[in-house]
């Protein structure tokens, strides 16, 4: 998504959006292995060693935390679509837990940490734009 946005000319929202994606991701890391939780179906997963270290781990839910980091960066840039975006992240953490790979509270953990991402991202923007520094 940020390189679509760079090639038609959203410079600044690529920029954000992958700051947002990157702190989402390096923040899920972090939980995941401070915190690790089995998957809803983690006993056949693990033991046929799909799944394996952080990936193994439950909680939070990553695509979850992504697309509300996404939502939250896209969704101040893009004003008309915000609902479509916001529509579109929820989908993303109900549909984790339908499919059986996360419990329903990774999936808020996951929502919640994708949405201070954004907004950290969001305020780093400010932090360097105040300091001279352009996307």
């Amino acid at each position: 998504m940020a390189t679509a946005l760079f090639a038609a000319g959203r410079r600044r929202e690529a920029y954000l959006l992958a700051l947002g994606l990157a702190i989402s991701i390096a923040t899920v890391a972090a939980f995941k292995l401070a915190f690790f939780r089995p998957r809803p179906f983690a006993p056949s997963a693990t033991a046929s060693g799909e799944l394996v270290g952080e990936a193994a781990s439950s909680f939070p839910s990553g695509h979850t935390a992504r697309a509300f980091s996404a939502a939250t960066v896209l969704g101040r840039r893009f004003l008309r679509g915000k609902i479509l975006l916001w529509s579109a992240a929820f989908i993303a953490g109900f549909s984790r837990v339908y499919l059986g790979y996360h419990w329903p509270t990774d999936v808020v953990a996951g929502a919640f940490l994708g949405w201070l991402s954004g907004l950290a991202a969001l305020r780093l923007e400010g932090f360097f734009r105040g300091r001279g520094v352009r996307f």
